[in-house]
């Protein structure tokens, strides 16, 4: 008896717990990704437009997750770990971290699915 009811607890936790990051992590669907800069034209930056699906679903992610640090990956690489301020609506994204001599090929594999646009939180 005492076997089983330590079976069921550490399925329990495995199940409930142990998944709840993996089963948080959202992949994005892109209409379009580009090159970009920021004001100063200093810092790369890879610019990415959600596609209609993606926006919708972004924005009620986001929204449930407003505060925490969010994790952007790039075929499973972290590129940025900003603090989520408030609910991203608009389906615009400009992601720094990709480096100079990258981007180009990144842009080009995220348009035409060779990579995968991730988030997930460190809760």
């Amino acid at each position: 008896m005492r076997e089983r009811l330590l079976f069921v607890i550490l399925y329990c936790v495995y199940f409930c717990f142990g998944s709840a990051a993996a089963a948080d992590r959202m992949r994005l669907s892109l209409s379009d990704a580009q090159r970009g800069t920021d004001v100063t034209g200093q810092i790369i930056l890879l610019n990415v437009r959600l596609d209609d699906i993606s926006r919708s679903q972004f924005a009620v992610w986001t929204k449930r997750h407003v505060g925490s640090m969010i994790n952007l990956r790039i075929d499973g690489d972290v590129v940025c770990r900003p603090r989520l301020l408030m609910e991203l609506t608009g389906g615009k994204l400009q992601i720094p971290g990709v480096a100079a001599e990258k981007i180009d090929t990144v842009v080009a594999a995220l348009l035409d699915g060779r990579a995968a646009l991730e988030v997930d939180v460190d809760d």
